[in-house]
């Protein structure tokens, strides 16, 4: 598998948890479109915010114009959720990796698939007081989910949490009902919003085509 796909250069970054073991060699790259996972987490929300961005603006994302890579490798090296120093080399290692990435390319908005890649990435942009893994629970994402949204900062790199594994497994509704009862909806939309009033110029646009000539 590759580390990554598309460009660092994109000012909008996704970043999921960790390679899928038993497939990591048979996949492309990171949250790639054939593993089920993409389609639990990040397809519904981006339908929403497609749908969002043309009704209000008549414009449609590209997402070859994401960058997309994963906190780490091996999700052997992930800390204990109870864990709050983080000090296994194999782990401090792509944590140091990523921050290096993020001081040289400066995405405006960074896109974290669960509890451990919000706090990872948080940690490698030297986001303070740390927490460990388990602090990130439904309330508490959702609660950083709008601080993020309501904060954002076109001069600096935005980190905003969404949901990884919870929103696809057995506690579903739970996380629906602490996002005003319908997930994908209430963080959609919220997206949407940020993308058309602060980031409405950024490359990640699909331009029309030219206009055809006059026969």
């Amino acid at each position: 598998m590759k580390p990554f796909n598309g460009s660092a250069a994109s000012p909008i970054w996704l970043i999921g948890d960790s390679n899928p073991g038993p497939w990591a060699l048979k996949l492309k790259f990171p949250l790639d479109d054939r593993h089920p996972t993409r389609h639990s987490i990040w397809t519904p929300v981006w339908d929403r915010i497609q749908d969002r961005v043309f009704r209000s603006g008549a414009l449609r994302l590209d997402d070859q114009n994401l960058f997309v890579r994963n906190a780490v490798a091996d999700a052997a090296v992930k800390p204990r959720p109870t864990a709050l120093d983080w000090t296994n080399r194999e782990l401090l290692s792509p944590l140091e990796g990523l921050r290096t990435d993020l001081q040289s390319f400066q995405p405006g908005l960074v896109l974290a698939f669960g509890q451990f890649s919000f706090e990872f990435v948080r940690r490698a942009l030297n986001i303070t007081p740390a927490y460990p893994c388990k602090h990130w629970g439904l309330g508490n994402l959702r609660r950083a989910f709008d601080d993020a949204i309501a904060a954002f900062d076109p001069d600096v790199t935005n980190v905003v949490p969404l949901l990884h594994a919870t929103i696809a497994r057995g506690k579903f509704l739970d996380a629906h009902a602490a996002f005003g009862g319908h997930y994908f909806n209430y963080v959609g939309d919220g997206l949407a919003k940020l993308l058309l009033t602060r980031l409405r110029n950024a490359p990640v646009w699909i331009k029309s085509p030219p206009s055809a000539p006059d026969s």
